[in-house]
């Protein structure tokens, strides 16, 4: 990761899908990386009309290494059924989340090509949307949030 970083490449990795810290697993506890954490939507009561809210998915590792939150439960993507037809498959796991804020960090060095990976770093981690994520057991992490300055 740190060679990576020195190389200007920025280095985005899953948390993981344990129910345990992601500072005691990797790449969890890589310094410099940036560790994304899956969220889910779900209805704030069982009543139908009931508000959505983010919250961390089952399962996903938590603790002040996770830097910030994204989709990661239910994620449809493309796959191959047995025949090796193309077909459509759910998938769910902090890997889901790690490919949004790749793509998000993918378009923040389209706008900005000589951004540090530092700086990519803090612009995911300040523009994500916190105090969203219901039971983060991640302080600080927030949101993944892609979208113009002025709505946020």
């Amino acid at each position: 990761v740190q060679q990576l970083n020195a190389a200007g490449i920025p280095v985005i990795v899953s948390a993981g899908n344990m129910e345990i810290n992601a500072c005691h697993v990797s790449p969890g506890n890589s310094p410099g990386a940036i560790v994304v954490g899956a969220s889910r939507v779900r209805r704030a009561t069982p009543d139908t009309t009931a508000t959505l809210v983010d919250e961390r998915a089952p399962g996903t590792a938590y603790g002040p290494c996770v830097d910030v939150f994204a989709p990661g439960d239910s994620v449809l993507l493309p796959s191959m059924d047995a025949q090796h037809a193309a077909t459509q498959q759910l998938w769910t796991g902090t890997s889901m989340s790690a490919g949004y804020v790749s793509g998000a960090a993918a378009l923040y060095l389209e706008a900005h090509p000589l951004a540090t990976t530092s700086s990519v770093a803090a612009h995911i981690t300040s523009t994500a949307t916190h105090d969203r994520v219901v039971d983060p057991r991640s302080p600080g992490a927030g949101l993944l949030y892609v979208g113009p300055a002025t709505v946020h």
